[in-house]
């Protein structure tokens, strides 16, 4: 109603041009670079994809150019790459396979260990895959709690789960600051996870905090942390009333295909189409 009183018609929006890499990726490079996109291991597969590309390069503008003679661009060259990958992670997804060589519905390895931390109340090493989650568990009294002064109403919280993850854990160097928006979701989705196995004040009246450090991460470090926190929360010695694991369920959908991901990889959650975290026990969802 606005617009038809203001008499602006609606600009039209042109297309971009195809990008001029694009025809020729599709028929010489894709096999090539689908062979390297199903290297095993995540740092074997980033080399050999990130010498893939390298050769490429290389051929395309030879010699450091920053253009081909036909006056096509380093960035088009990189935009059609990016888009290429996308290509064949969807591709393989929809075929039932996967980066790592698994189907659709497989995990990955899982290793626990407990006790790892001699001197805190209990601690949990969860590893699934190439995602790790360190958790350390410390009790307190009631006066232990943290208060809290919210605009409806002051109140006393005993259960604390935070999330750490540093920069290293993805093989990044930078900064160790507060705690981000990233970090503080994890920490929430984790800590709404857990909370309702703990036991009731009555029978249990610690103040528990929960520390998960992500050491490496390949998909989904929040439910892993979730694990981490069950393992941790048993080897303290807080009788949670079930386990509960989390994990999370990827999406690719095309037209009316569509595939549902267990457990998913970095590189599926950044070009697949949706990242579904699942929490429970054997008698329900815990979080979602």
């Amino acid at each position: 109603e606005f617009l038809a009183k203001a008499d602006r018609p609606k600009p039209e929006w042109p297309a971009p041009p195809e990008n001029p890499f694009s025809e020729l990726f599709r028929k010489e490079v894709y096999a090539g670079f689908r062979a390297a996109k199903t290297t095993a291991g995540k740092h074997e597969r980033a080399e050999a994809v990130s010498a893939f590309k390298k050769t490429w390069q290389e051929k395309l503008f030879p010699e450091g150019a920053d253009a081909t003679a036909e006056g096509h661009t380093l960035a088009q060259f990189k935009d059609a790459m990016h888009d290429l990958e996308a290509r064949i992670v969807r591709d393989l997804a929809l075929e039932g396979t996967r980066p790592d060589g698994r189907s659709s519905t497989d995990l990955r390895a899982v290793n626990t260990q407990v006790g790892v931390l001699p001197r805190i109340h209990g601690s949990a090493l969860f590893t699934r895959g190439e995602t790790q989650s360190l958790c350390s568990v410390v009790l307190g009294t009631v006066k232990d709690a943290q208060r809290i002064e919210s605009l409806d109403e002051e109140f006393n919280k005993s259960f604390m789960l935070d999330y750490n993850f540093p920069s290293y854990s993805v093989g990044e160097v930078r900064p160790i600051r507060g705690p981000g928006r990233r970090e503080l979701g994890h920490g929430a989705l984790a800590e709404r996870s857990v909370q309702s196995v703990l036991p009731a004040p009555d029978k249990f009246p610690y103040t528990i905090r929960v520390i998960s450090d992500i050491t490496e991460s390949n998909g989904s470090s929040s439910m892993a942390s979730v694990c981490s926190a069950t393992l941790g929360l048993m080897d303290a010695g807080v009788p949670i009333t079930q386990p509960v694991a989390g994990i999370s369920i990827g999406l690719v959908k095309e037209a009316d295909r569509y595939v549902l991901l267990t457990d998913i990889l970095g590189d599926e959650d950044h070009l697949g189409d949706m990242d579904f975290k699942v929490a429970g026990t054997q008698k329900g969802i815990t979080g979602i």
